[in-house]
């Protein structure tokens, strides 16, 4: 890990940080992800696309519950028509309820990891071959609040385009219980690539 990420990183999960984000959020007794887990630098190059989804609940390790996302955006030059804008939505199944946040150059968001807070980047990223989005990620956690929904792993789902393909549904069906494997694809989905990249071009 590059000496400047970790640094930063570092400041993020600081006590006196954490303090100011329990102040903003109202959330009191966050604490740091020491493990950072599913953190740290985020990267899709062209074409890439992450679909709608609801993060994982309770980490996986700790036991704690995930409470806070930041992220911060670190693409210069970034352009608007390559796209890569983080769509934050209510309702998955109604895409017309949404936020969307472009991917602006050191600018960062925070929102809440709760089970309404459906968000992804639904749409192939278009910029050059050479370039990619690129954003830093941290997660604050807590104590289990009491009857808090378990879910170990993310949650994705069917972007409005997709929908109606039984195939892309059977995989993220798996992904909800564990890591999609090549042989999953090989079985369910042999040409995928070709149907979502070599399409598209």
């Amino acid at each position: 890990m590059p000496t400047f990420i970790k640094e930063c990183i570092e400041m993020l999960n600081h006590k006196d940080f954490i303090k100011y984000i329990c102040e903003i959020s109202g959330i009191s007794d966050l604490l740091a992800d020491e493990y950072l887990h599913g953190g740290g630098i985020h990267c899709y190059p062209k074409k890439g696309k992450l679909n709608t989804h609801l993060d994982y609940s309770i980490h996986p390790l700790t036991g704690k519950e995930r409470r806070l996302n930041l992220i911060i955006y670190i693409n210069k030059d970034w352009q608007d028509h390559w796209g890569g804008n983080l769509q934050i939505m209510d309702d998955p199944e109604n895409p017309g309820c949404k936020v969307t946040v472009k991917p602006k150059y050191n600018s960062a968001l925070i929102f809440q990891t709760c089970d309404s807070s459906f968000h992804g980047i639904p749409e192939l990223i278009q910029c050059p071959p050479e370039r990619s989005r690129n954003s830093l990620a941290v997660y604050y956690v807590t104590p289990p609040r009491e009857g808090v929904t378990t879910r170990p792993k993310a949650k994705f789902y069917v972007n409005p385009a997709e929908r109606g393909d039984e195939r892309l549904k059977r995989l993220l069906e798996i992904r909800t219980q564990r890591r999609i494997t090549k042989e999953d694809l090989q079985e369910i989905y042999p040409y995928w690539e070709k149907k979502f990249y070599e399409d598209s071009i």
